[in-house]
């Protein structure tokens, strides 16, 4: 998903953690990790699923989307939110899917989440349109 200028892979597709610094002018390190799990312990299947989800949710925003490339703080800013939203999933035993293509389950969890995530998430959405 990101490569050095001189064509060197910087992270692939399945990494939890995506290499942004190749894009980034100031050079500055900059990662999107989509760890949401405890640390130290290895993701459960349930766990792998939404990961697998998340990664495609964030491959969709950085490079599917119309226009331009989005800059690192929009990415992060949205895997934060799709992130706390896969956190939430893993507690309830539920999908992304599930959560986002149900207009109950979407309200549920806007409620049980911090409201930056609610008003990010109407971004995100925005951006997948």
């Amino acid at each position: 998903v990101s490569r050095y200028a001189d064509g060197r892979i910087a992270s692939r597709y399945g990494d939890i953690l995506w290499e942004w610094t190749p894009y980034v002018p100031s050079g500055k390190r900059s990662a999107l990790n989509f760890q949401f799990w405890p640390k130290g312990s290895q993701p459960t299947p349930a766990q792998q699923a939404l990961l697998a989800e998340m990664h495609w949710l964030m491959y969709l925003l950085a490079w599917k989307r119309p226009g331009s490339v989005s800059s690192y703080q929009t990415l992060l800013h949205h895997l934060k939110t799709i992130r706390a939203f896969a956190a939430y999933c893993a507690s309830e035993g539920l999908s992304l899917r599930e959560v986002f293509t149900s207009h109950e389950r979407l309200i549920e969890v806007v409620n049980e989440l911090p409201a930056v995530h609610a008003k990010q998430l109407s971004g995100t959405f925005g951006a997948l349109a």
